[in-house]
């Protein structure tokens, strides 16, 4: 096994390929612990997409919606316009929870609410959604997620301890479950995110009563296409001031400044990761890293501190769509790419570098160093070699295991740990 590398106070492990071992069915099982809060993330809250072009988006114009930044604004964009609305509706969910493509590009804006409802072929039955419900499934699926993961965080970094939280020897089945923790940003709009709607722009809707009645004292124009909606925006269309009140009032400030709050929290538990830091220990002792652990702290710290910055940008001034006012920047598609290749680039090295170790855990750091540290705790010493944490058997070698002890092995002996209850022999 190559050496590792000190840089200061901090150990970096090898990449070691060392997944060899694991069979097909544990590869299943890992693969879904570990992507099982990235996809729920994405499947939840990446929006559909309503098509009133005829010019279909390209796949560079499409990606963006699957950032995780794209979603986290979304998320507080519906939040904030539910806060502000006068007299919210079904039309003001429906639209909210709409991306509009049209002739010129993506259109999250409070207008559309508006200007989209005469093409509108079905709308949410309520302003909310409805208490048994896919919606609700899912609410409830990224709330328990988030829980434990918040959980996992606060308890790693009240006792300095990462064996049963947050772990820099992380395997595969570990990486992508901070994203647990960021989708909990969803309860804050959890109750009007839904896909109960749809628009289409070939056969505008029919002005029946019933969508007239969920837009009062709006009166609908017929027109032949959404084309010339989109082409003419301004064309007869009512605003949708009304609707909604200013960005600048106190209480949508509050709001957004404590979605800020919360992602600059997260940005500051990645960077204590990093650095080592525990409350029950200020003296920021050795902390060692594997390729696994460092590039998923560096994916996270990368995401967060632009997340952060791009939020407090749009806040201050205002933006109040709920698609990113940047998503087709050049630089926000790169941008995109980057933190997609630094993902995949994770799980890869992830894949590699995660063995099962003597006590059933999985681990990336290499060799006999992870077969302990995986399994040690704070109540033992022993690396069980049994499944049943029976402290009748343990582990030797010809070192002390940094244990602490000023003890001192000679050529030809060994050190043999709790193979009876008495302890070491």
């Amino acid at each position: 096994m190559s050496h590792v590398t000190y840089v200061g106070r901090y150990i970096f492990f090898p990449l070691t390929y060392q997944s060899q071992d694991i069979s097909f069915t544990k590869w299943v099982t890992l693969l879904t612990l570990g992507l099982a809060p990235l996809i729920a993330h994405i499947l939840a809250g990446t929006p559909r997409a309503s098509y009133l072009s005829k010019r279909r988006p390209k796949w560079h114009e499409q990606f963006v919606h699957y950032n995780p930044k794209s979603i986290l604004w979304r998320y507080a964009a519906i939040a904030d316009r539910r806060i502000r609305a006068r007299n919210w509706g079904r039309a003001d969910i429906a639209a909210a929870n709409a991306i509009f493509w049209t002739s010129e590009g993506w259109d999250g804006s409070e207008a559309m609410v508006d200007r989209s409802l005469p093409y509108c072929t079905h709308i949410p039955d309520h302003a909310r959604i409805a208490v048994f419900s896919g919606e609700m499934v899912k609410t409830l699926v990224v709330t328990l997620q988030g829980t434990q993961a918040v959980f996992a965080l606060t308890s790693s970094l009240a006792s300095g301890t990462y064996n049963d939280g947050f772990d820099r020897s992380m395997a595969v089945d570990f990486i992508f479950s901070p994203l647990a923790f960021i989708g909990l940003l969803w309860v804050f709009c959890a109750l009007w995110l839904t896909d109960d709607f749809n628009y289409t722009a070939k056969h505008p809707a029919h002005h029946s009563t019933s969508l007239l009645q969920i837009s009062p004292g709006y009166e609908p124009t017929r027109r032949n296409s959404m084309d010339s909606l989109i082409d003419s925006p301004s064309d007869g269309l009512p605003l949708s001031g009304h609707r909604y009140r200013s960005t600048s009032l106190w209480y949508s400030r509050a709001f957004r400044a404590l979605y800020l709050l919360l992602l600059l929290v997260m940005l500051t538990a990645a960077l204590m990761f990093l650095i080592g830091f525990s409350p029950t220990d200020m003296r920021f002792p050795t902390i060692g890293f594997t390729a696994t652990s460092f590039t998923m702290l560096l994916f996270y710290i990368f995401f967060l501190a632009a997340t952060s910055v791009i939020c407090g940008v749009y806040f201050a001034a205002g933006s109040s769509s709920t698609v990113l006012p940047c998503n087709t920047a050049p630089w926000y598609k790169l941008y995109t790419a980057a933190i997609m290749t630094i993902g995949l680039v994770t799980l890869i090295i992830s894949c590699l570098e995660t063995h099962q170790t003597p006590c059933g855990k999985f681990t990336t750091v290499p060799g006999l160093n992870g077969d302990y540290y995986a399994c040690d705790t704070l109540s033992q010493t022993t690396v069980p070699l049994g499944r049943d944490d029976s402290k009748f058997f343990g582990i030797s070698g010809t070192r002390t295991w940094g244990l602490g002890e000023n003890y001192t092995l000679h050529s030809g002996e060994s050190l043999v740990y709790n193979v009876t209850e008495g302890g070491k022999r």
